[in-house]
């Protein structure tokens, strides 16, 4: 028997040298994705709510535009678009 110590293969020695040197590189990488990917939905979040005020703008400008109509008696003049007492035809017979 011999009592030299036995030298790792070369796959071992590879991947010891290689896994140490990358995990630093694993690391900054993640950092970077995750902080990259925070930023972006932080803009996301932000358009979302500009736009969503721009909306809201547009519907309080509707709202007022159709109060002044319905303040200057403009409303009698456009179809109404609600319930009418007219009986509809069908299949009940009353």
């Amino acid at each position: 028997m011999s009592s030299s110590p036995r030298e790792p293969s070369r796959h071992a020695q590879f991947y010891t040298e290689f896994a140490a040197g990358m995990i630093p590189v694993a690391i900054l990488g993640s950092a970077v994705y995750l902080g990259l990917r925070t930023w972006q939905q932080h803009l996301a979040h932000e358009r979302f709510l500009e736009e969503a005020q721009a909306r809201v703008q547009e519907l309080e400008t509707e709202v007022t535009a159709l109060r002044q109509q319905l303040q200057n008696g403009a409303h009698a003049s456009t179809p109404s678009t609600g319930l009418s007492n007219e009986k509809k035809s069908g299949w009940w017979l009353w």
